[in-house]
C-alpha cells in the first residue's frame, strides 16, 4: 500500500510539472539615454541602453559602430573616440533586432577648429536671414531655407570637412544638435560649402528643383543622414559634398548630372552601390572601394571607387522619397484635424504615410483611425509620417512636423431667451432655451427655492442653474472666468448672481428671477359714501395693501339728474386691481372667498341705515313735490348715514328709514353674473336702495 501511495504523488508531481508555461513577453522597443555624443580623441562614454517593455522577456542587446575606426563601442555600450571623424553606434535587441542610434563626432584636439556654442535657449522657430535667403528653426528640428539666389559658402566647424579664408560658419550652427531635417525650398539655385556640415541629427534631407550645385562638404559629417535624392537640376556636387556620412545607404543621382567631385562620397561606409549617370565625370576617391559604382557601361560587380567595366544597367526600381510637405501645422483643442501630406517626388515607390506622435508635449495629443489628430489641451506636438520602404526597398523613410494646438474661437456672449417664469402654482421645470446666437446652447437644469407641494409659492425668489455647452468650434476657455465676466450671459433679462463652474467645454451659473408676486390679503375697504336721495353719487373708495379699488355705480340710468333717487336699488360695482408684487391668482373664486373684502366695515347681506329727516306736519315725499329743501316754510329735510339700521328695525321721531343692503361680492373666476377674476382684478356688487318708507 505505501509503495501505491508513493506511485500516485510520483504522478501528481509529473502532471504538475506539464502545466504550460506562460508566453514569454516580447521586446517592443529600445532607446538611448544619448542620441548624440561628442568626443576628443582619446575620450570616452558610456551609452545605456533602456528595452521596452520593462518585464520582457530577452533584454539582450549588441552594440556596433559604422566606423570603428572613428569610434568604436564596447559589448557594455562604451563608446572611446579613435580618430577625428563621424560615426554612428547602434543598439540591437536580440528579441526583434529593435534598434537605436547616437551619432558620435569626434574632434581632434590637435587642432583649433571653430567649435560650435552651446544652442542658448529659444523661442521657436528660430529664424535669420544669410545672403539673400532666409532660414527657420521649428521646435521639430527642421530647418527650412527659403527665398532666391545661391546659398553663401561658410567656414567648417570642428566636424566639418572643408575650410576656405574668409568664411564664417552658418548661423544655423550653433543648433548642430537640434536640427534633424533641412528643406531646401524653391527660388534656391545652390547648396553653400559647408552649409549642413556636421549636423550629428540631421536624418533626412529634401531639395526643391532649381538647385544646381551641392557645395564642397554641404552635408559632411552628417553621421545619422541615411538617404538622399538630389533634384534633377543639380549638374555639380563639389569635393566632399557627402563625406563621412557614415549612415548614408541610399542616393539617387539626376541624370543630367556632370560631375562628382573628389572624395564626395567617402567614408560613406554604408552605401553598398550607386548609379551614376552616363557622361558623369567622376573626381578620385570619389566612392569608398566597398561601393558598387554602376554607370550606363558598367555592368554589375564592375569594381568601386570610381570605375567600372561595360554593359549597360537599366535605372534602379526603386524610385525613394526625398521628403513629405503640406501637412498641416496648427491644430485647435477638442478638434479633430485631419493629417494630409504631399509626397516627393510624385513617381516615388511607395507613398503610403503612416502617422505617430513622437512627442504630445501637454497637448495629450493622439492620433486615431490612421489620420485623426486628435489633442485635449494646448501646446506643441511633434508628430512622425513614416513611409515603409521609402529610402531604399528595406530602409523606411520618417519625417517629423511640428503641430501647435490652440484654442478654438471663443464663444459670444449673448442674452438668452425662452426661460419660464417662476409662476404661483406651476411644477418647476427644466429643459432647453434660446440662445443669443450659435456659438453655444443653453438650458435649464435645476430650480432652488422654497416649494409649496412641489409648485412654485406665492412671495418667494427662485433661482435657476443655467448650464451652457459650446458649439464644436468653440470654447468657453480663455474667458468667462468669472461673475463680471458672463454678465452678458442674462436669462429673459435677469442677470447672472453667481458664477459656478467652466471646464471649457461647459459654463455653469446662476440667475435669480423676480419674486413671485404676494397673494393679495382680503381686507376691509372704506371711504364708500352709501346711496342717498337727491345726492350725487360718489366714486370714493379706499385703496387697500395690494390692490387699488376703484367704485361705479349702476344702474346709471336711474339717476334723476345725475342725483340718486328714490324708491330705487343701486349697485356698486368694485373693481379690485393687484398692484406690483401682488396677485389674486388661485383665490377668490366663490363668494365665500371672499368674504372679507368689506365695505364700510359691513358683510355682504348686512344693513347700512341710510336716514332722512321728513316734516313733522304736513311734510312731502320730494318724489311728490314735496319740500325738502325747507320751501313750504317746514324744516328742511336731511340725509344721514346712520349705523344703527339692521333688517325689521323701526321708524323713530316721524323718520323715514332708507335701508341700503349690501349685496352679495361677486369674485368668480369664470363668469358667474357676467363678471371675471383675472388674477389682477376682482369685482364685488353692493346693492344700496330704498326697502321701505314707514311714518308714525
Amino acid at each position: 500500500m505505501k509503495k501505491l501511495l508513493l506511485m500516485f504523488a510520483a504522478a501528481a508531481v509529473v502532471l504538475a510539472g506539464c502545466k504550460k508555461d506562460p508566453d514569454p513577453v516580447k521586446v517592443t522597443g529600445v532607446t538611448l539615454n544619448k542620441t548624440s555624443l561628442t568626443l576628443a580623441v582619446g575620450a570616452s562614454e558610456t551609452l545605456t541602453a533602456t528595452v521596452a517593455p520593462a518585464d520582457a522577456a530577452d533584454k539582450a542587446v549588441t552594440w556596433t559602430s559604422s566606423a570603428p575606426a572613428v569610434a568604436a563601442v564596447d559589448a557594455s555600450g562604451k563608446v572611446t573616440a579613435v580618430a577625428a571623424g563621424s560615426a554612428a553606434i547602434v543598439v540591437t535587441t536580440k528579441d526583434g533586432n529593435k534598434t537605436a542610434t547616437a551619432s558620435v563626432t569626434v574632434t581632434d584636439t590637435t587642432t583649433t577648429p571653430i567649435e560650435p556654442p552651446t544652442p542658448p535657449v529659444a523661442t521657436y522657430p528660430i529664424t535669420g536671414t544669410t545672403g539673400s535667403l532666409s532660414w527657420s528653426l521649428a521646435q521639430s528640428g527642421t530647418l527650412t531655407i527659403s527665398g532666391t539666389g545661391a546659398m553663401p559658402d561658410y567656414a567648417a566647424t570642428a566636424s566639418a570637412a572643408v575650410t576656405r579664408a574668409g568664411e564664417e560658419a552658418a548661423p544655423w550652427a550653433k543648433y548642430a544638435t537640434e536640427i534633424k531635417r533641412v528643406v531646401v525650398q524653391t527660388g534656391v539655385t545652390s547648396v553653400g560649402n559647408n552649409a549642413f556640415a556636421g549636423l550629428g541629427a540631421l536624418t533626412s534631407v529634401s531639395l526643391a528643383e532649381g538647385i544646381e550645385s551641392i557645395g564642397a562638404g554641404a552635408f559632411a559629417k552628417c553621421a545619422a543622414l541615411t538617404a538622399v535624392a538630389l533634384p534633377a537640376t543639380v549638374e555639380t556636387i563639389l569635393d566632399g559634398a557627402f563625406a563621412d556620412c557614415a549612415a548614408l545607404a541610399s542616393v539617387t543621382l539626376p541624370a543630367g548630372l556632370e560631375s562628382i567631385g573628389d572624395g564626395a562620397f567617402e567614408g560613406c561606409s554604408a552605401l553598398e552601390e550607386i548609379t551614376v549617370p552616363a557622361g558623369t565625370e567622376i573626381g578620385d576617391g570619389a566612392f569608398p572601394t566597398t561601393t558598387e559604382v554602376i554607370t550606363p557601361t558598367t555592368p554589375p560587380g564592375g569594381g568601386g571607387g570610381g570605375g567600372g567595366g561595360g554593359g549597360v544597367t537599366p535605372p534602379p526600381a526603386h524610385v525613394a522619397v526625398t521628403g513629405i510637405t503640406g501637412v498641416p501645422t496648427t491644430a485647435q483643442k477638442g478638434i479633430q484635424l485631419t493629417l494630409t501630406g504631399t509626397v516627393a517626388p510624385e513617381n516615388a515607390t511607395n507613398k503610403t504615410i503612416v502617422w505617430s506622435v513622437k512627442s504630445a508635449g501637454t497637448t495629450g495629443a493622439a492620433i486615431t483611425d490612421g489620420n485623426k489628430f486628435d489633442a485635449n489641451a494646448t501646446g506643441e506636438a511633434v508628430i512622425t509620417a513614416t513611409i515603409a520602404n521609402g529610402l531604399t526597398a528595406s530602409t523606411p523613410y520618417t519625417q517629423d512636423f511640428d503641430i501647435t494646438v490652440g484654442l478654438p474661437p471663443l464663444v459670444t456672449a449673448a442674452a438668452i431667451t425662452g426661460a419660464t417664469a417662476p409662476k404661483v402654482g406651476y411644477t418647476p421645470g427644466t429643459g432647453m432655451l434660446t440662445p443669443g446666437n450659435a456659438t453655444y446652447t443653453a438650458r435649464i437644469t435645476e430650480w432652488e427655492g422654497d416649494l409649496n407641494a412641489s409648485k412654485f409659492d406665492y412671495g418667494k425668489v427662485y433661482t435657476a442653474t443655467i448650464e451652457l455647452t459650446q458649439v464644436t468650434g468653440y470654447t468657453f476657455e480663455g474667458g468667462f472666468e468669472n461673475l463680471a465676466s458672463i454678465a452678458a450671459f442674462t436669462v429673459n433679462g435677469n442677470a447672472p448672481t453667481a458664477f459656478i463652474a467652466n471646464n471649457g467645454t461647459t459654463l455653469t451659473y446662476k440667475v435669480a428671477f423676480p419674486a413671485t408676486p404676494s397673494l393679495v390679503t382680503a381686507a376691509a375697504i372704506g371711504g364708500v359714501t352709501s346711496p342717498l336721495a337727491g345726492a350725487t353719487p360718489s366714486t370714493a373708495i379706499t385703496n387697500g395693501t395690494g390692490f387699488t379699488a376703484a367704485l361705479v355705480w349702476e344702474p346709471t340710468p336711474a339717476l334723476i339728474e345725475g342725483k340718486f333717487n328714490w324708491g330705487t336699488i343701486y349697485t356698486a360695482r368694485i373693481t379690485l386691481t393687484a398692484t406690483s408684487g401682488y396677485t389674486f391668482a388661485g383665490a377668490f373664486g366663490d363668494t365665500a372667498a371672499i368674504a372679507g373684502f368689506t365695505v364700510n366695515s359691513q358683510t355682504h347681506r348686512h344693513r347700512a341705515c341710510v336716514r332722512r329727516d321728513v316734516p313733522r306736519h304736513g311734510g312731502q315725499d320730494p318724489r311728490h313735490g314735496g319740500g325738502n329743501n325747507g320751501r313750504d316754510g317746514s324744516r328742511g329735510t336731511r340725509d344721514t348715514l346712520d349705523g344703527c339700521a339692521h333688517a325689521g328695525q323701526r321708524a323713530i321721531h316721524r323718520r323715514a328709514y332708507v335701508v341700503a343692503r349690501l349685496a352679495e361680492y361677486l369674485c368668480p373666476r369664470h363668469g358667474i353674473h357676467g363678471e371675471h377674476n383675472n388674477q389682477t382684478r376682482c369685482r364685488l356688487h353692493a346693492q344700496h336702495g330704498r326697502e321701505r318708507v314707514r311714518h308714525p
